[in-house]
């Protein structure tokens, strides 16, 4: 949904979707129903490639209705919302655990793998750090 930036007091809302329909709604209650229809739109659109929900994992094309935009069918998210900040803060700080965690293991299985290709410690080092090698043509001074 976009609404344009008008000099008229009548509010204007254009819809535009990935499937090629467009619509225009103009006046607050063609708005509100050009609204609902780009929300059931967006269900059933066969060009809006499903994505896992934030929640439960099964594919939606839906999207929450919080800030950050990700895919959420609405009774995951209600059921999300009722639960206290508390217990909503662990499990985010446990999903942030489990993708280090996942971090940690595949940069262990690349370091096997260098060391079995017989790459030096430093270049396995700088790979897996995503850091840069010192350069073999700049000769550094010793501090005495």
């Amino acid at each position: 949904m976009y609404v344009p930036e008008r000099s008229s007091s009548t509010p204007v809302a254009d819809f535009t979707c990935c499937c090629g329909e467009k619509r225009r709604a103009c006046g607050g209650s063609e708005i509100a129903a050009l609204t609902a229809h780009a929300g059931a739109h967006r269900e059933t659109c066969e060009a809006i490639e499903p994505r896992p929900c934030e929640h439960c994992g099964i594919a939606t094309r839906l999207l929450s209705n919080g800030q950050n935009g990700y895919p959420a069918h609405k009774e995951c998210r209600e059921t999300w919302e009722t639960q206290k900040p508390e217990i909503r803060r662990r499990e985010k700080a446990a999903e942030r655990i489990k993708k280090i965690e996942k971090q940690w293991y595949k940069s262990q299985m690349l370091r096997e793998q260098l060391t079995r290709d017989g790459y030096a410690p430093d270049v396995i080092a700088a790979l897996i750090s995503g850091g840069a090698l010192p350069d073999p043509e700049v000769e550094v001074e010793d501090d005495e």
